[in-house]
């Protein structure tokens, strides 16, 4: 391609198009500065503004009313401890899932275990796939004897494969604080 500007013309419109570059340049680094300095100030001055205001609350208060103030906290926590305490009176779900663990072999896969605590009676619901039919029975006796729970149920249709057994066991809870799970049965 022949460029058929003359050398003077190109001189002044390559100084031209470096003049444009470096205003628009100067016109987008002025514009930032200016946001810049709007953003830090209002920054500034909120800053200023919370710091007048902790220092006017840390000078007006004394050491009786933070005391109260610490003590109704800590009332508060209790009575929520409280709470989440009776929540939990029948059997802790670690305690559950400590039993499970114990009863269960190497042939049992536990999937998922259910805990719900309503009104006097805990119920769980324990999900597995057993390697044999008869994995599924041991763990049914064993958790049948166990004197912690009241009602220990498996759904007969479970028990129709002799390999690889789906099973899900319902049982109850009994509620009594002072008894805790026993695992040696």
């Amino acid at each position: 391609m022949v460029n058929l500007l003359p050398d003077e013309k190109k001189e002044i419109l390559k100084k031209e198009y470096h003049l444009r570059v470096f205003l628009a340049g100067s016109y987008f680094a002025v514009i930032s500065l200016a946001i810049l300095v709007v953003i830090l100030g209002s920054y500034f001055f909120l800053v200023r503004q919370e710091i007048g205001k902790l220092e006017e609350g840390a000078g007006s208060k004394n050491a009786s009313t933070t005391l109260a103030g610490d003590m109704v906290l800590v009332k508060e926590i209790n009575q929520k401890l409280l709470l989440l305490n009776t929540r939990f009176e029948s059997m802790l779900p670690t305690e559950l899932a400590r039993v499970f663990i114990s009863y269960k072999n190497d042939n049992i896969k536990i999937t998922r275990i259910e805990y719900q605590n309503k009104e006097n009676v805990g119920y769980a619901t324990v999900k597995g796939i057993a390697r044999t039919r008869e994995s599924v029975i041991t763990l049914l006796e064993d958790l049948k004897q166990n004197q912690s729970f009241m009602n220990v149920d498996l759904p007969i249709s479970d028990l129709s494969k002799s390999k690889d057994v789906p099973f899900t066991i319902s049982l109850s809870i009994k509620k009594d604080e002072e008894k805790r799970i026993n695992t040696d049965n």
